[in-house]
């Protein structure tokens, strides 16, 4: 093929966002807690497929180890279960406050819409119902002129 004298093929790498994103939301007060989390995932993560870390390596990784071992136990086993719960209520929770809020919100539109009817459109105001011109004495089969 023909060679370009400038081209370099670009190096194709997550942006410097993902990795903060990584560390941040793994933020703890025991950051050693995710370091193996996070250097897994930075393997994991290489985009080039030749320098990314294989499945078979993936389950090797020593966080890997020590996550089968540790989910094993019975004390991790009772938190992932109490973390679950806590997340569904927070969840459901935040949902049934999301929509009394649009209710209420709704209910503010509709008295808005209400009000705003009320103001503008009664029978004596309104052109259609107003046939007082046509009416009055003097003008009977004169048509009015419309302006």
């Amino acid at each position: 093929g023909l060679k370009f004298p400038y081209f370099e093929k670009p190096k194709k790498k997550y942006g410097p966002g993902v990795a903060k994103a990584l560390t941040h939301m793994m933020k703890d007060d025991n950051a050693n807690q995710y370091a193996g989390a996070l250097d897994l995932i930075s393997k994991m993560l290489v985009l080039d497929p030749k320098g990314r870390i294989t499945a078979k390596e993936a389950l090797q990784h020593e966080f890997m180890h020590n996550f089968v071992e540790k989910s094993n136990t019975v004390s991790f086993q009772n938190d992932f279960v109490q973390d679950w719960v806590a997340l569904k209520q927070r969840l459901m929770r935040s949902k049934t406050e999301l929509d009394e809020m649009k209710e209420r919100e709704r209910g503010i539109k509709r008295k808005a819409m209400l009000l705003a009817a009320s103001n503008t459109t009664s029978l004596g105001d309104d052109d259609l119902y107003d046939m007082d011109d046509i009416l009055r004495e003097g003008s009977a089969g004169k048509v009015p002129k419309l302006s």
